[in-house]
């Protein structure tokens, strides 16, 4: 009994910290906090502001991820961002939980390539915001960053913006009527 519960004591506290600081992605109780270890997410869920400060966040193919009003998802510190999905019906989804969210913003100093593969990233706006008017699907201001064969529409403000980044390749696939984007490389 005392070896079961020392397991339990041990290692449970591990398990909880492998995912969001707070919420249940539900649409009342979103996932929304800090990520400070590798954490794997499946499925179709809701989103509030996100900080991947540590840690990989991979996302499994096919998920969708549905975010508020202005909520971002951040990759910040060393953290990561591995959403790698699949042609067709395993492409991964970011979009809003209503009309609009914020948008992905990437600012990690992780040697650790961030993929962002096969994705769909839409209805992303961050016009409102006096200090982060670009980027309104995509953010990169610093990191290593891979982001392939994703289609990036409806946003608004710039589609992505693109600083001070070590490596990037970017294949996009953007709407018919996207035409807005910036990309600012300076190593």
């Amino acid at each position: 009994m005392r070896r079961l519960l020392f397991i339990i004591f041990f290692f449970c506290p591990a398990l909880l910290l492998a995912q969001p600081s707070q919420g249940d992605g539900s649409s009342g109780n979103p996932y929304r906090g800090i990520l400070t270890s590798n954490w794997t997410f499946s499925g179709d869920m809701y989103f509030g502001k996100l900080d991947v400060q540590s840690g990989t966040f991979s996302i499994s193919s096919g998920s969708v991820l549905r975010f508020g009003t202005g909520d971002t998802l951040s990759i910040t510190g060393t953290g990561v961002i591995s959403a790698i999905g699949t042609v067709g019906s395993g492409r991964i989804t970011f979009t809003a939980s209503g009309t609009s969210w914020g948008h992905i913003y990437i600012y990690s100093s992780s040697s650790t390539i961030s993929v962002l593969k096969y994705c769909l990233i839409q209805n992303g706006n961050v016009s409102s915001s006096p200090t982060d008017t670009y980027g309104g699907g995509i953010r990169i201001s610093s990191g290593n960053v891979q982001v392939e064969y994703c289609e990036i529409t409806n946003n608004n403000a710039t589609l992505i913006l693109v600083k001070f980044c070590f490596k990037i390749l970017i294949l996009i696939f953007l709407s018919k009527n996207e035409a807005r984007s910036k990309v600012e490389n300076r190593f």
